[in-house]
């Protein structure tokens, strides 16, 4: 019998984190559609010689709980890759702070906001971040922002 009582709250602690996972995600699209504008980026993160300008750039910041670092490494490392079938996606970095091994930056090039937008409502964004490991080691949204590009 107590057996069934403790598969039972694991269940309810799994939809828990689960739904509070669903939710982070949610969290950080509202705040991008609320606060992304566009900058001024000169050019391509991949071409740095590219004539044609990158007029948006999206900068996220993450934070990890410490022990949660590989799971995340990992997870970024083994993408699912379907924003580079994004329109209007230029290239995407992933930076680890080597003085705050919790800290993330993931900074993502488009032709334009709406683009990045749309990208935000699509399909591929949603299973993108269902593969987001969840639970109390999972990420967190810090903060977004926007950046002007002065010089290279």
């Amino acid at each position: 019998m107590g057996g069934s009582n403790t598969t039972a709250a694991v269940l309810h602690t799994t939809r828990a984190l689960l739904w509070i996972s669903s939710q982070a995600a949610r969290a950080a699209r509202r705040l991008a559609d609320q606060f992304v504008e566009p900058v001024d980026a000169r050019r391509r993160p991949s071409d740095p010689d590219a004539d044609d300008p990158a007029p948006f750039v999206a900068f996220s910041e993450l934070t990890v709980p410490e022990g949660g670092e590989p799971r995340l490494d990992a997870a970024f490392r083994n993408r699912l890759g379907a924003v580079e079938r994004a329109p209007g996606f230029r290239g995407l970095e992933v930076w680890a702070d080597q003085a705050r091994p919790t800290e993330y930056s993931m900074v993502t090039w488009w032709d334009s906001r709406e683009s990045f937008q749309q990208y935000l409502r699509s399909e591929d964004h949603r299973r993108s971040h269902d593969r987001i490991p969840t639970g109390p080691l999972g990420p967190r949204p810090r903060s977004f922002r926007r950046f002007r590009v002065v010089a290279r």
